[in-house]
């Protein structure tokens, strides 16, 4: 995704080259400056192109004299953060700059000035024409020797979204009472993220384990490296969940036993990686260890274990369980006695549970572990890892059998939360391209396989800068927030809404009955979003193109069919907006597709 930013950022940059080639050759200072020498046509040949670039992009393109003072602002600051241009030209490109940031920004920019082509990549917090604090993303690149530039080019993303959801994603990441990690594969792993959990449970600080790629290697224990990295190979190869447990020594030399449970995620234009938790096991670890001791440590531990832990008899049915365990579930002392294990798995576990205990008397396995959710007194469900062993009497016979819980469930909705916002648009909650393109394959295979038939609708609103223009940002968000919602109340359950970026959204519409069925929906679209909005008190009307199309094959892949759907929009668009067209084969070719889009 970065990767994508800067290949934007060197198009602008190459593009403002050559508008500034354009301006030195013709020796004015603007189209309209009436001076001698200035050929119109070549400065709308060399300023198209550059406005054609940055007219619907939400960057800001800047060139800075060696001196910090602006030289040129791209026209997207009116847009974007309310300035006027000329009120900005002429002045320090550090003045609305937050006061926290402006001294680390302007280090950066001196260090630039002397670096020829060099680039640096920094974010900072800039102040709007409202007074708000905007977090923007920077790179700039020293053009101070290169013709007719002669500066600074600095490009701006905006990334306030971003920050606002990694704030709260901190917060509960923190929160949780184990170490959050993102990180690559192998011995000389490169960790780009790990949480401050990792101190208290290793002794190492986050910066200390992230530039050292080799000490994740080195802190695990011998006996246990070839297994954990057999497990993690397999889970790349079969892009599987990790679930694994193994030893860690502890910067003073003290072992720790971790649980790791992760995930495989495949980049786009990087290696696979993981993104997991690692969690603490050494209490439970020492109190299965206890479990094969004499019966006096066994009831010692028992009862000053830190997890749950009961005794269960082979029908099932509590005979002891410790006070962890009656705290965890919140019953009084004795109060689990005599129930069974029935009783206390949610229903859709049981089935389960049921069959992996009959295998444990059958003799079929010696224990096992799964995770399962458990019944609270109050109805309320408990995510819990449980650990079962069998005990048998002298004569081998099975005697009962001994369960340990640990609690999870502030773990797993760290991983439902991690999960869901790795795939939805953190503004309107929509689903995000990734996810849409995913269902798409799926909704394609779907017809290759049961003849069902699927439609792609892109939904672009109308003159939706007359909004931004009107009510600010923030109102520009309600109102997209608004759309999300009249998308979703329009459709069924199982379609799928997803916002692309900007204004443009797209519904996935699956099983649908042929053409018929995608026109009726477009028309309900249409409907609902013609009904006036309430803005920051205010009441507008806005309108929506749609663009159609259809897959009755499966062998379209999801960019063609969403390129086919945005070829349809531009042409709602073009018929007088507030319409939908259904993309025809022949329509329109791929160059003048390109067009449509510059």
């Amino acid at each position: 995704m970065v990767a994508g930013r800067h290949r934007k950022y060197r198009l602008l940059t190459a593009a403002l080259h050559k508008v500034l080639a354009r301006f030195a050759d013709t020796r004015g200072h603007a189209p309209d400056g009436g001076e001698p020498g200035w050929d119109d046509s070549e400065w709308g040949q060399a300023d198209y192109q550059f406005r054609s670039l940055t007219r619907r992009s939400s960057n800001l393109v800047s060139v800075l004299g060696p001196d910090g003072v602006l030289r040129y602002q791209s026209p997207s600051v009116e847009r974007v953060l309310g300035y006027k241009r000329s009120e900005r030209i002429g002045r320090s490109g550090f003045g609305n700059i937050h006061p926290d940031d402006a001294g680390p920004v302007q280090a950066l920019f001196q260090a630039l000035i002397e670096t020829p082509g060099g680039e640096v990549t920094t974010e900072c917090r800039i102040k709007d024409a409202h007074g708000i604090w905007r977090w923007f993303e920077i790179v700039g690149e020293n053009m101070l020797d290169v013709p007719h530039v002669g500066g600074v080019v600095a490009n701006y993303h905006e990334i306030t979204d971003r920050k606002a959801l990694e704030e709260r994603l901190r917060y509960l990441v923190e929160g949780v009472p184990a170490i959050v990690y993102t990180a690559e594969a192998g011995p000389e792993a490169t960790w780009t993220y790990v949480s401050p959990q990792i101190e208290p449970i290793l002794g190492f600080t986050p910066a200390e384990w992230m530039s050292d790629p080799t000490l994740w290697w080195r802190r695990l224990h011998p006996d246990d490296r070839q297994r954990t990295l057999a497990n993690e190979q397999e889970s790349l190869e079969d892009d599987k969940t990790i679930a694994s447990e193994y030893r860690m020594i502890h910067r003073d030399g003290h072992i720790v036993w971790l649980r790791d449970e992760a995930v495989v995620v495949q980049g786009h234009e990087a290696p696979p990686y993981f993104q997991g938790v690692l969690v603490d096991v050494t209490d439970r670890k020492r109190v299965e260890e206890a479990l094969g001791s004499s019966e006096k440590r066994f009831r010692t531990i028992f009862d000053s274990a830190p997890i749950g832990v009961n005794l269960v008899d082979l029908e099932t049915r509590v005979i002891e369980s410790n006070r962890v365990l009656e705290e965890m579930l919140g019953y009084g002392a004795g109060d689990l006695k005599g129930l069974t294990m029935r009783d206390l798995t949610h229903p859709e576990d049981q089935a389960l549970s049921h069959k992996m205990f009959r295998e444990l008397l059958s003799g079929e396995r010696d224990d096992y572990r799964l995770e399962k959710r458990y019944l609270r007194k109050d109805g309320t469900i408990l995510q819990a890892h449980l650990s079962v062993a069998l005990l048998r009497d002298d004569k081998g016979a099975p005697e009962f059998v001994v369960g340990m819980i640990e609690d999870i469930t502030a773990r797993k909705e760290l991983e439902k939360q991690l999960r869901h916002q790795a795939f939805h648009d953190p503004l309107t909650d929509a689903a995000n391209r990734a996810l849409l393109e995913d269902r798409i394959e799926q909704a394609l295979a779907r017809i290759d396989r049961k003849s069902e038939t699927a439609a792609v609708l892109l939904v672009d609103l109308d003159n939706f800068k007359a909004v931004n223009d009107s009510f600010g940002h923030a109102g520009g968000d309600q109102l997209l927030v608004e759309v999300a919602s009249r998308l979703r109340a329009s459709l069924r359950p199982a379609d799928t809404v997803a916002r692309l970026g900007g204004d443009e959204f797209a519904v996935l519409l699956t099983d649908v009955d042929g053409k018929r069925g995608a026109i009726m929906a477009a028309e309900r679209i249409l409907s609902a979003l013609g009904e006036p909005v309430e803005l920051l008190g205010d009441t507008t009307s806005i309108s929506v193109s749609v663009g159609i199309a259809m897959s009755m094959t499966g062998h379209q892949s999801p960019t063609e069919l969403l390129r086919n759907a945005d070829v349809a929009m531009y042409m709602a668009k073009g018929a007088g907006k507030g319409r939908y067209e259904m993309f025809e084969e022949g329509m329109v070719t791929l160059r003048q597709w390109q067009a449509l889009q510059a």
